[in-house]
């Protein structure tokens, strides 16, 4: 990632995500969640 104001440096980006899924979730929706898991492996 491009050092802002200094050309030709370049640095870390560090980026922290914090993903939260609702503990209640209907039947379909847990399915869906599933589906998801299952493309990222």
């Amino acid at each position: 990632m491009p050092v802002y104001g200094k050309a030709g440096m370049f640095g870390d980006l560090l980026v922290q995500l914090q993903i939260d899924i609702p503990e209640n979730i209907t039947p379909i929706q847990k399915n869906l969640f599933e589906q998801l898991k299952k493309s990222f492996n």
